[in-house]
């Protein structure tokens, strides 16, 4: 029996899931560069590699951000009560949100700090001279919404499994 409930489009299927595994990764990235035991340079490698697929993940959110203003979501089931609706959209923004602070403050920490910034290997001209005050703010924030992020994926994740469930098919 085929499913009457709305879907996304191709393109928007293909941003989500493209930004789903690039958020995956630069999150364990991320996550492991804070506290692995790794040498120097293995150190300046996987962060260059962090760096590059965050500054590629903007790229990709920057196009969801454009798909969905283009074409919208989908309508939810006629069913779906109006509080479902309400965390949906509100975890959706702030997920998005959530990526647009990661961007807005991971890059321009390096910045701040001094550091060379690769973009997969090409040097990224340098915006600005070292401020650490600035650079322990822009850390922070990166920090701080890199645990908001993984706690509205998991919530993310929690709602997609629940809605499976109540609207099967």
């Amino acid at each position: 029996m085929k499913s009457n409930l709305a879907r996304y489009g191709l393109f928007s299927i293909l941003i989500h899931w493209l930004l789903a595994l690039a958020t995956a990764a630069l999150l364990g990235l991320g996550w492991y560069l804070r506290s692995s035991p790794t040498t120097t340079d293995e150190r300046a490698f996987l962060a260059d590699v962090h760096v590059s697929l965050g500054l590629t993940t903007a790229v990709l959110l920057v196009l969801a951000i454009l798909s969905r203003l283009l074409f919208g979501a989908p309508a939810y089931p006629a069913e779906t009560p109006r509080w479902r609706r309400l965390i949906g959209a509100w975890v959706n923004a702030l997920t998005y949100l959530a990526l647009v602070v990661m961007t807005a403050s991971g890059y321009p920490r390096l910045i701040f700090t001094a550091s060379p910034v690769l973009f997969w290997g090409t040097p990224l001209p340098s915006w600005g001279e070292p401020d650490d005050r600035l650079a322990d703010l822009f850390a922070n924030t990166h920090e701080i919404g890199a645990f908001v992020l993984a706690a509205l994926v998991v919530v993310h994740l929690g709602l997609v499994i629940a809605n499976s469930f109540a609207y099967p098919g």
